[in-house]
Protein backbone atom coordinates (compact mmCIF):
# COMPACT_ATOMS: atom_id res chain seq x y z
CA UNK A 1 0.00 0.00 0.00
CA UNK A 2 2.91 2.09 1.11
CA UNK A 3 4.29 1.69 -2.51
CA UNK A 4 1.21 2.48 -4.58
CA UNK A 5 0.40 5.56 -2.13
CA UNK A 6 3.98 6.46 -3.43
CA UNK A 7 3.19 6.36 -6.99
CA UNK A 8 0.15 7.91 -6.69
CA UNK A 9 1.60 10.99 -5.28
CA UNK A 10 4.11 11.17 -8.32
CA UNK A 11 0.90 12.30 -10.70
CA UNK A 12 -0.17 16.05 -9.99
CA UNK A 13 -3.53 16.71 -10.37
CA UNK A 14 -3.35 17.85 -13.60
CA UNK A 15 -1.52 14.65 -15.00
CA UNK A 16 -4.29 13.11 -13.43
CA UNK A 17 -6.60 14.57 -15.47
CA UNK A 18 -5.03 14.15 -18.74
CA UNK A 19 -4.76 10.87 -18.35
CA UNK A 20 -8.39 10.51 -17.71
CA UNK A 21 -9.20 12.27 -20.58
CA UNK A 22 -7.04 10.96 -22.91
CA UNK A 23 -8.16 7.33 -21.50
CA UNK A 24 -11.58 8.75 -21.98
CA UNK A 25 -11.04 9.83 -25.80
CA UNK A 26 -9.74 6.57 -26.91
CA UNK A 27 -6.67 7.14 -27.06
CA UNK A 28 -4.05 3.60 -25.83
CA UNK A 29 -2.86 3.47 -22.68
CA UNK A 30 0.32 2.46 -23.41
CA UNK A 31 0.75 5.48 -25.60
CA UNK A 32 -0.16 7.85 -22.93
CA UNK A 33 2.38 5.46 -20.91
CA UNK A 34 4.91 6.23 -23.14
CA UNK A 35 4.23 9.87 -23.37
CA UNK A 36 4.03 10.58 -19.95
CA UNK A 37 7.78 8.32 -19.30
CA UNK A 38 5.78 6.51 -16.44
CA UNK A 39 4.46 2.71 -16.68
CA UNK A 40 1.56 0.97 -17.69
CA UNK A 41 0.24 -0.25 -14.68
CA UNK A 42 0.24 3.44 -12.98
CA UNK A 43 -1.24 5.07 -15.75
CA UNK A 44 -4.12 1.85 -15.83
CA UNK A 45 -4.49 1.71 -12.02
CA UNK A 46 -5.42 6.05 -12.50
CA UNK A 47 -7.70 5.13 -15.56
CA UNK A 48 -9.72 2.34 -13.63
CA UNK A 49 -9.52 3.07 -10.01
CA UNK A 50 -10.87 6.58 -8.96
CA UNK A 51 -9.22 6.48 -5.77
CA UNK A 52 -6.23 5.97 -7.28
CA UNK A 53 -6.45 9.61 -9.41
CA UNK A 54 -8.94 8.83 -11.77
CA UNK A 55 -11.73 11.44 -12.07
CA UNK A 56 -14.78 9.93 -10.31
CA UNK A 57 -17.92 10.36 -12.61
CA UNK A 58 -15.85 11.21 -15.45
CA UNK A 59 -17.93 10.84 -18.99
CA UNK A 60 -16.78 10.72 -22.26
CA UNK A 61 -17.46 14.00 -24.34
CA UNK A 62 -18.37 11.66 -27.37
CA UNK A 63 -21.48 10.42 -27.88
CA UNK A 64 -21.95 7.08 -28.87
CA UNK A 65 -24.82 4.12 -28.63
CA UNK A 66 -23.66 1.74 -25.86
CA UNK A 67 -26.51 -0.84 -27.20
CA UNK A 68 -25.22 -0.97 -30.68
CA UNK A 69 -23.78 -5.00 -30.27
CA UNK A 70 -26.22 -5.79 -27.18
CA UNK A 71 -27.53 -7.91 -30.37
CA UNK A 72 -26.56 -9.00 -33.71
CA UNK A 73 -30.18 -8.18 -35.44
CA UNK A 74 -29.51 -6.23 -38.76
CA UNK A 75 -27.31 -6.14 -41.80
CA UNK A 76 -25.12 -3.50 -40.62
CA UNK A 77 -24.36 -5.09 -37.59
CA UNK A 78 -23.10 -7.80 -39.10
CA UNK A 79 -21.09 -6.15 -41.81
CA UNK A 80 -19.39 -4.18 -39.00
CA UNK A 81 -18.75 -7.50 -36.93
CA UNK A 82 -17.24 -8.96 -40.78
CA UNK A 83 -14.88 -6.11 -40.65
CA UNK A 84 -14.09 -6.58 -37.01
CA UNK A 85 -13.32 -9.88 -37.59
CA UNK A 86 -10.89 -9.01 -40.18
CA UNK A 87 -9.36 -5.36 -39.81
CA UNK A 88 -10.70 -4.48 -36.59
CA UNK A 89 -8.62 -4.82 -32.80
CA UNK A 90 -10.35 -4.97 -29.65
CA UNK A 91 -7.84 -4.17 -26.20
CA UNK A 92 -10.50 -6.04 -24.21
CA UNK A 93 -8.19 -5.13 -21.07
CA UNK A 94 -8.40 -1.07 -21.51
CA UNK A 95 -12.09 -1.71 -22.75
CA UNK A 96 -10.53 -0.17 -26.43
CA UNK A 97 -11.79 -1.09 -29.72
CA UNK A 98 -10.71 0.25 -32.72
CA UNK A 99 -10.21 0.02 -36.67
CA UNK A 100 -7.59 1.66 -39.00
CA UNK A 101 -8.19 1.64 -42.80
CA UNK A 102 -6.83 3.50 -46.07
CA UNK A 103 -7.41 7.23 -46.57
CA UNK A 104 -9.03 6.75 -49.57
CA UNK A 105 -11.46 3.70 -47.79
CA UNK A 106 -12.70 6.41 -45.20
CA UNK A 107 -17.02 6.22 -46.16
CA UNK A 108 -16.91 2.88 -44.33
CA UNK A 109 -15.76 4.54 -41.29
CA UNK A 110 -18.10 6.68 -41.52
CA UNK A 111 -20.71 4.03 -41.91
CA UNK A 112 -19.57 2.66 -38.49
CA UNK A 113 -19.73 6.59 -36.71
CA UNK A 114 -23.51 6.67 -38.45
CA UNK A 115 -24.98 3.51 -37.10
CA UNK A 116 -22.90 4.10 -33.54
CA UNK A 117 -24.54 7.27 -33.35
CA UNK A 118 -21.18 8.62 -32.45
CA UNK A 119 -19.42 12.04 -32.82
CA UNK A 120 -16.25 11.30 -32.59
CA UNK A 121 -13.68 12.31 -35.09
CA UNK A 122 -11.71 10.12 -37.43
CA UNK A 123 -7.68 9.92 -36.28
CA UNK A 124 -5.70 10.88 -39.47
CA UNK A 125 -2.19 8.34 -39.31
CA UNK A 126 0.57 9.54 -41.92
CA UNK A 127 1.61 6.71 -43.88
CA UNK A 128 5.76 5.83 -42.73
CA UNK A 129 6.84 4.55 -45.63
CA UNK A 130 7.07 6.27 -49.37
CA UNK A 131 4.75 3.02 -50.41
CA UNK A 132 2.26 3.16 -47.83
CA UNK A 133 -0.93 5.18 -47.57
CA UNK A 134 -2.11 7.20 -45.08
CA UNK A 135 -4.57 5.81 -42.95
CA UNK A 136 -7.62 7.10 -40.84
CA UNK A 137 -8.70 5.61 -37.90
CA UNK A 138 -11.96 4.86 -35.72
CA UNK A 139 -10.58 4.34 -32.23
CA UNK A 140 -14.00 3.97 -29.20
CA UNK A 141 -13.35 3.39 -25.93
CA UNK A 142 -16.43 1.66 -24.40
CA UNK A 143 -16.38 -1.09 -22.38
CA UNK A 144 -19.89 -2.12 -22.70
CA UNK A 145 -19.09 -1.97 -26.62
CA UNK A 146 -15.94 -3.61 -25.82
CA UNK A 147 -17.37 -6.56 -24.09
CA UNK A 148 -20.42 -7.15 -26.37
CA UNK A 149 -17.72 -7.74 -29.37
CA UNK A 150 -15.66 -10.62 -26.81
CA UNK A 151 -18.72 -12.04 -26.52
CA UNK A 152 -19.25 -11.88 -30.39
CA UNK A 153 -15.93 -13.47 -31.41
CA UNK A 154 -13.73 -10.44 -31.49
CA UNK A 155 -11.42 -11.31 -28.74
CA UNK A 156 -8.58 -9.65 -27.81
CA UNK A 157 -5.10 -11.19 -29.87
CA UNK A 158 -7.97 -12.54 -32.29
CA UNK A 159 -5.52 -13.24 -35.43
CA UNK A 160 -5.06 -16.83 -34.87
CA UNK A 161 -8.25 -17.25 -32.75
CA UNK A 162 -11.30 -16.32 -34.85
CA UNK A 163 -13.77 -19.11 -35.63
CA UNK A 164 -17.13 -18.90 -38.23
CA UNK A 165 -19.81 -17.54 -35.83
CA UNK A 166 -22.15 -20.31 -35.48
CA UNK A 167 -24.75 -18.38 -33.88
CA UNK A 168 -25.09 -15.86 -36.43
CA UNK A 169 -28.30 -16.04 -38.32
CA UNK A 170 -28.22 -17.23 -42.38
CA UNK A 171 -30.40 -14.16 -43.27
CA UNK A 172 -26.94 -12.08 -42.12
CA UNK A 173 -24.38 -14.62 -43.47
CA UNK A 174 -24.34 -12.18 -46.67
CA UNK A 175 -23.40 -9.19 -45.05
CA UNK A 176 -21.04 -10.75 -42.52
CA UNK A 177 -19.08 -12.37 -45.29
CA UNK A 178 -18.71 -9.00 -47.37
CA UNK A 179 -17.41 -7.46 -44.28
CA UNK A 180 -14.80 -9.96 -43.72
CA UNK A 181 -13.99 -10.37 -47.46
CA UNK A 182 -13.55 -6.51 -47.67
CA UNK A 183 -11.42 -6.49 -44.64
CA UNK A 184 -9.11 -9.64 -45.57
CA UNK A 185 -10.24 -10.58 -49.09
CA UNK A 186 -8.80 -9.66 -52.82
CA UNK A 187 -10.88 -9.95 -56.30
CA UNK A 188 -9.40 -9.97 -59.79
CA UNK A 189 -9.05 -12.97 -61.79
CA UNK A 190 -9.32 -15.03 -59.13
CA UNK A 191 -11.09 -14.38 -55.06
CA UNK A 192 -9.26 -15.25 -51.79
CA UNK A 193 -10.13 -14.63 -48.08
CA UNK A 194 -7.57 -14.90 -45.83
CA UNK A 195 -8.47 -16.17 -42.42
CA UNK A 196 -7.51 -19.20 -39.87
CA UNK A 197 -8.25 -22.70 -40.94
CA UNK A 198 -11.02 -22.97 -39.10
CA UNK A 199 -12.45 -20.25 -40.58
CA UNK A 200 -12.02 -20.86 -44.11
CA UNK A 201 -13.18 -24.66 -43.70
CA UNK A 202 -16.41 -23.30 -42.22
CA UNK A 203 -16.54 -20.68 -44.71
CA UNK A 204 -15.26 -22.99 -47.37
CA UNK A 205 -18.45 -25.38 -46.59
CA UNK A 206 -21.00 -22.41 -46.48
CA UNK A 207 -19.87 -21.31 -50.20
CA UNK A 208 -20.58 -24.65 -51.68
CA UNK A 209 -24.25 -25.59 -49.92
CA UNK A 210 -25.03 -21.95 -51.42
CA UNK A 211 -23.55 -21.49 -54.47
CA UNK A 212 -22.66 -24.85 -55.38
CA UNK A 213 -18.73 -23.42 -55.65
CA UNK A 214 -15.66 -25.91 -54.63
CA UNK A 215 -12.98 -23.74 -53.22
CA UNK A 216 -9.85 -24.17 -52.01
CA UNK A 217 -7.33 -24.01 -48.71
CA UNK A 218 -3.72 -23.26 -48.96
CA UNK A 219 -1.78 -22.20 -46.04
CA UNK A 220 0.06 -19.26 -45.85
CA UNK A 221 3.72 -18.61 -45.01
CA UNK A 222 2.28 -17.57 -41.08
CA UNK A 223 1.64 -20.92 -39.45
CA UNK A 224 -2.30 -21.18 -38.85
CA UNK A 225 -3.42 -18.71 -41.18
CA UNK A 226 -5.06 -20.26 -44.30
CA UNK A 227 -6.08 -18.87 -47.59
CA UNK A 228 -9.77 -19.87 -49.38
CA UNK A 229 -9.70 -19.47 -53.04
CA UNK A 230 -12.07 -19.66 -55.15
CA UNK A 231 -9.74 -19.82 -59.04
CA UNK A 232 -11.83 -19.41 -62.09
CA UNK A 233 -13.32 -16.50 -62.98
CA UNK A 234 -16.72 -17.13 -63.20
CA UNK A 235 -17.27 -18.74 -59.74
CA UNK A 236 -15.44 -15.76 -58.38
CA UNK A 237 -17.96 -13.26 -60.79
CA UNK A 238 -20.60 -15.62 -58.75
CA UNK A 239 -19.69 -15.27 -55.52
CA UNK A 240 -18.92 -11.29 -55.38
CA UNK A 241 -22.34 -11.08 -57.10
CA UNK A 242 -23.82 -12.87 -54.31
CA UNK A 243 -22.04 -10.11 -52.12
CA UNK A 244 -22.82 -7.23 -53.84
CA UNK A 245 -25.93 -7.88 -56.03
CA UNK A 246 -28.59 -5.30 -54.06
CA UNK A 247 -26.05 -4.20 -51.33
CA UNK A 248 -26.93 -1.31 -49.40
CA UNK A 249 -23.09 -0.50 -48.21
CA UNK A 250 -19.92 -1.77 -49.60
CA UNK A 251 -16.12 -0.32 -49.64
CA UNK A 252 -16.17 1.01 -53.48
CA UNK A 253 -12.80 -0.46 -54.36
CA UNK A 254 -14.27 -4.17 -53.58
CA UNK A 255 -17.64 -3.27 -55.64
CA UNK A 256 -15.47 -1.76 -58.35
CA UNK A 257 -13.40 -4.90 -58.51
CA UNK A 258 -16.66 -6.86 -58.85
CA UNK A 259 -17.95 -4.46 -61.74
CA UNK A 260 -14.43 -4.75 -63.50
CA UNK A 261 -14.70 -8.63 -63.82
CA UNK A 262 -18.19 -8.72 -65.23
CA UNK A 263 -17.15 -6.85 -67.76
CA UNK A 264 -14.13 -8.67 -68.68
CA UNK A 265 -16.20 -11.89 -68.92
CA UNK A 266 -18.83 -10.13 -70.54
CA UNK A 267 -16.00 -9.29 -73.25
CA UNK A 268 -14.11 -12.34 -73.20
CA UNK A 269 -18.04 -14.12 -73.82
CA UNK A 270 -18.65 -11.62 -76.81
CA UNK A 271 -15.02 -12.77 -78.55
CA UNK A 272 -15.66 -15.87 -77.85
CA UNK A 273 -19.39 -15.54 -79.78
CA UNK A 274 -18.03 -13.52 -82.52
CA UNK A 275 -15.32 -16.43 -83.20
CA UNK A 276 -18.16 -18.95 -83.48
CA UNK A 277 -20.82 -17.22 -85.24
CA UNK A 278 -21.92 -15.34 -88.77
CA UNK A 279 -22.94 -11.78 -88.61
CA UNK A 280 -26.55 -13.25 -89.15
CA UNK A 281 -26.16 -15.05 -85.84
CA UNK A 282 -25.93 -18.63 -87.63
CA UNK A 283 -23.24 -20.92 -85.99
CA UNK A 284 -19.73 -21.57 -88.39
CA UNK A 285 -19.68 -24.27 -89.91
CA UNK A 286 -16.41 -26.31 -89.68
CA UNK A 287 -16.03 -26.10 -93.65
CA UNK A 288 -16.16 -22.12 -92.94
CA UNK A 289 -13.61 -22.47 -90.23
CA UNK A 290 -11.09 -24.50 -92.67
CA UNK A 291 -11.97 -21.75 -95.48
CA UNK A 292 -11.14 -18.45 -92.94
CA UNK A 293 -8.03 -20.44 -91.56
CA UNK A 294 -6.83 -20.87 -95.13
CA UNK A 295 -7.39 -17.30 -96.51
CA UNK A 296 -6.05 -15.80 -93.37
CA UNK A 297 -2.85 -18.09 -93.34
CA UNK A 298 -2.56 -16.55 -97.62
CA UNK A 299 -3.02 -13.10 -97.04
CA UNK A 300 0.05 -13.21 -93.86
CA UNK A 301 2.17 -14.85 -96.45
CA UNK A 302 1.41 -12.28 -98.65
CA UNK A 303 2.06 -9.01 -95.99
CA UNK A 304 4.89 -10.86 -94.11
CA UNK A 305 6.60 -13.36 -96.13
CA UNK A 306 6.26 -12.69 -100.06
CA UNK A 307 7.59 -15.43 -102.81
CA UNK A 308 11.09 -14.77 -103.87
CA UNK A 309 10.65 -16.57 -107.34
CA UNK A 310 12.72 -15.08 -110.39
CA UNK A 311 8.78 -13.68 -111.47
CA UNK A 312 8.53 -11.98 -108.00
CA UNK A 313 11.99 -10.01 -108.07
CA UNK A 314 11.93 -6.60 -107.02
CA UNK A 315 13.78 -3.14 -107.00
CA UNK A 316 14.69 -1.54 -103.34
CA UNK A 317 11.67 1.04 -104.48
CA UNK A 318 9.47 -2.11 -104.39
CA UNK A 319 8.66 -2.12 -108.31
CA UNK A 320 9.04 -5.00 -110.39
CA UNK A 321 12.18 -5.63 -111.93
CA UNK A 322 12.39 -6.18 -115.87
CA UNK A 323 13.86 -9.18 -117.68
CA UNK A 324 17.04 -7.54 -118.43
CA UNK A 325 17.54 -6.15 -114.60
CA UNK A 326 16.13 -9.80 -113.65
CA UNK A 327 19.11 -11.37 -115.97
CA UNK A 328 21.96 -8.98 -114.49
CA UNK A 329 20.80 -9.94 -110.59
CA UNK A 330 20.74 -13.29 -111.92
CA UNK A 331 24.74 -12.96 -113.39
CA UNK A 332 25.43 -11.00 -109.97
CA UNK A 333 24.68 -13.61 -107.74
CA UNK A 334 26.41 -16.28 -109.75
CA UNK A 335 29.35 -13.72 -109.63
CA UNK A 336 29.24 -13.92 -106.07
CA UNK A 337 28.60 -17.07 -105.74
CA UNK A 338 31.98 -18.66 -107.47
CA UNK A 339 34.08 -16.10 -105.54
CA UNK A 340 32.48 -17.40 -103.17
CA UNK A 341 32.88 -20.87 -103.77
CA UNK A 342 36.46 -19.94 -104.62
CA UNK A 343 37.70 -19.12 -101.64
CA UNK A 344 36.65 -22.40 -99.87
CA UNK A 345 38.26 -24.51 -102.05
CA UNK A 346 41.56 -22.53 -101.85
CA UNK A 347 41.13 -22.76 -98.56
CA UNK A 348 40.40 -26.72 -98.32
CA UNK A 349 43.06 -27.31 -100.54
CA UNK A 350 45.44 -25.43 -98.44
CA UNK A 351 44.40 -27.48 -95.18
CA UNK A 352 45.07 -30.48 -97.03
CA UNK A 353 48.36 -29.73 -97.93
CA UNK A 354 49.79 -29.16 -94.70
CA UNK A 355 47.70 -32.47 -93.27
CA UNK A 356 50.16 -34.20 -96.20
CA UNK A 357 53.26 -32.39 -95.38
CA UNK A 358 53.00 -33.42 -91.37
CA UNK A 359 52.49 -37.19 -92.47
CA UNK A 360 55.57 -37.28 -94.33
CA UNK A 361 57.32 -35.33 -91.71
CA UNK A 362 56.35 -37.82 -89.16
CA UNK A 363 56.89 -40.90 -91.42
CA UNK A 364 60.58 -39.52 -92.26
CA UNK A 365 61.37 -39.12 -87.81
CA UNK A 366 60.13 -43.09 -87.73
CA UNK A 367 62.53 -43.86 -90.21
CA UNK A 368 65.70 -42.38 -88.55
CA UNK A 369 64.82 -43.48 -85.60
CA UNK A 370 65.56 -47.56 -86.89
Amino acid sequence: MENKKEKRKNFTKAQRLEIAERAANGELLSKIASDLGRSYSGIREIVMNPAGGGKPGFKNKYTIDETFLDVIDTEEKAYFLGWMYSDGCNSHDNGVFSISLQERDGHVLEFFKEWMKTDRPLNFQKKKKENHQNQLCLSVSNRRLSDNLAKWGVVQKKTFKITWPEWLPTHLWKAFIRGVFEGDGSLRETLQIIATKSFCESLKKIVKEVLGIDGYLRETISDGIFRFKITTQKDAEKFARLLYEDAKFYLNRKYQDWLNLVDHIEKAELKKYKREHNEDGSVITEEQKRQEKAAYKAKWHRENKPPKGRNFLKNPDGTLMSEEERLEHRRSIDQKSYWKNRESRLQAQTERRRKRALKKKSTQSDDTSI
